[in-house]
């Protein structure tokens, strides 16, 4: 069922999204969302509610409504995106980022570009998937869910932010491909970020 304009977006936000044209916003395929002054979800068009739905993720509709805090599923990443996403309220200018959003099956690749409203009013949001196709062979060795394998010794099982590789519990440097966990997470799983993911596409931010 496809919610209205209305139950996607806090009570008089449309108005700072006149320049970009809500009907526009919601005929792209693109998953678009806005968030407030304070960082809080604002609005989502219908591509960020198709692409929920298309990943098993219809309690990410239920859990983060108008006015969540919507930086609180970033895990590890927040201090990342949160500075870059204040620099662009405060400063008023625009920001750009790739990143990585792999299902079981397929590679996929992102482009998001941050857009500052009028007057400090808020952000808008747009998520472009640049890149889609089927791994290449060997280009994820699969391996099993053993539980065994990857939980910590605090019982935590460490999943990448960025690539979704899970890490071994015996090798710090191993980071492993296990499908079965991107489709459906042990409940004990922490988000984390492995060392070639956090030097490649999360350098600290400028001053």
């Amino acid at each position: 069922m496809v919610l209205s304009v209305e139950q996607r977006c806090l009570t008089g936000f449309p108005e700072r999204l006149v320049a970009f044209e809500v009907d526009q916003l919601e005929r792209l395929e693109d998953s678009v969302y806005a968030l407030d002054g304070y960082l809080r979800l604002a609005y989502v068009n219908q591509g960020w509610e198709r692409f929920a739905l298309e990943n098993d993720g219809a309690e990410v509709l239920e859990q983060y409504p108008p006015g969540a805090d919507v930086l609180s599923v970033c895990g590890p990443l927040r201090p990342f995106y949160e500075t870059h996403f204040r620099h662009c309220l405060e400063h008023g200018t625009r920001w750009a980022h790739d990143y990585e959003c792999p299902s079981p099956e397929r590679y996929r690749r992102f482009h998001m570009d941050v857009y500052p409203l009028p007057r400090h009013g808020g952000l808008l949001i747009v998520n472009t998937r640049s890149v889609e196709r089927p791994f290449d062979k060997g280009e994820r060795p699969v391996r099993d869910p053993v539980e065994s394998e990857y939980a910590q010794p605090n019982g935590l099982i460490v999943q990448c932010s960025h690539c979704r590789r899970v890490q071994r519990a015996d090798r710090e440097l191993q980071w492993d491909w296990i499908p079965a966990w991107v489709h459906e997470p042990p409940a004990n799983t922490s988000g984390g970020l492995c060392r070639p993911c956090y030097g490649l596409h999360y350098p600290p931010p400028l001053d």
